[in-house]
């Protein structure tokens, strides 16, 4: 009779299937199938005196399902005609952690070893070859998570392991798959996994996604709001602070309309004048230093030009007495 591993754990949503209790005659068959039940339809071209030896951990962590697979030398393809009956579409990240392997998809194709990860959308034909024993995590996202300008066009994309975009790496995407999380912490897990791909996306590719330029936006308004009266709050500053190069700064703020520097330059000059009104005891010198301007004639010309008055004909409106 024929034995086959497969664990459903509750607590950490895993399946565990393993060919290692299947009649080896069996093996090919077994191992396909269930690869097509918990992944995706794909064809594995049986190896000529080489049965198939080959184990696949899943966790189903929400936002993306984690699949660790290990196996001996083996090959995989998905053909049109797998595609056509199999409606699953989402977008494969494939991480190596042990071995060597080779991809393609379109007319590109690339080589990968040990921390090196290769991304492609699975509506496309795709395939992988792996000449000796391998293990590697395959990482199944739902589309919607990243935008069509972020996303391989029919050609896979190799994300190389030396490749770094601030704190995102391929190194930082294995340590979180490695940790034995469960419940609502490997769902947070797994939301900075998707962070550190889209950015090395992004980086890879030259392309910024919407959702990349108004999440960096949101973020610099909040860390200016509360570093507005620090004097070396500036472009080159908030560059440093998030990991990310000047021009990316400058498309996030292009998008809203606004310089970075002059965004910086009115968010201090309404500051300054809700002090001018709401603290007559202080002089407009104190104000303007206390929110970076370094000149009081310079701050005074800058407030008449956005506000049409000066910080003196402000104060006086506003408190007569």
């Amino acid at each position: 009779m024929t034995r086959i591993r497969e664990e459903k754990m509750s607590l950490s949503n895993e399946i565990v299937i393993s060919t290692k209790h299947v009649p080896v005659a069996q093996r090919h068959d077994f191992w396909v199938s269930n690869v097509d039940k918990y992944l995706i339809d794909i064809d594995c071209p049986a190896q000529r005196n080489t049965e198939i030896e080959a184990m696949l951990t899943q966790r189903d962590l929400e936002v993306l399902r984690v699949n660790e697979i290990a196996a001996n030398t083996h090959s995989v393809h998905r053909s049109c005609l797998g595609i056509e009956n199999d409606k699953r579409d989402s977008i494969f990240a494939c991480l190596m952690t042990k071995g060597s392997g080779y991809s393609y998809q379109g007319t590109l194709s690339a080589q990968h070893s040990p921390g090196d990860m290769v991304i492609y959308d699975t509506s496309q034909p795709y395939g992988h070859g792996f000449p000796d024993d391998m293990s590697m995590y395959v990482l199944d996202m739902p589309r919607h998570l990243f935008e069509e300008n972020q996303l391989p066009n029919g050609q896979l994309l190799k994300i190389d392991k030396h490749l770094t975009s601030g704190a995102s790496s391929t190194e930082a995407i294995l340590k979180l798959l490695r940790q034995p999380l469960s419940g609502r912490e490997s769902i947070i897990r797994a939301e900075e996994v998707i962070q550190h791909i889209q950015s090395l996306l992004t980086v890879a590719t030259g392309k910024k996604s919407n959702s990349y330029l108004r999440l960096l936006f949101r973020q610099c308004q909040e860390y200016i709001d509360s570093h507005l009266a620090e004097n070396d709050l500036s472009v080159d500053h908030l560059s440093q602070h998030f990991a990310v190069t000047t021009r990316q700064l400058s498309r996030a703020f292009e998008s809203h309309g606004v310089a970075v520097n002059r965004y910086i330059w009115r968010e201090r000059l309404k500051k300054s004048r809700e002090e001018l009104i709401c603290s007559p005891h202080l002089s407009i010198t104190e104000i303007a230093f206390r929110w970076g301007f370094n000149h009081s004639a310079h701050f005074s010309r800058a407030y008449k030009q956005c506000f049409g008055e000066t910080p003196r004909q402000t104060q006086t409106r506003f408190n007569p007495h």
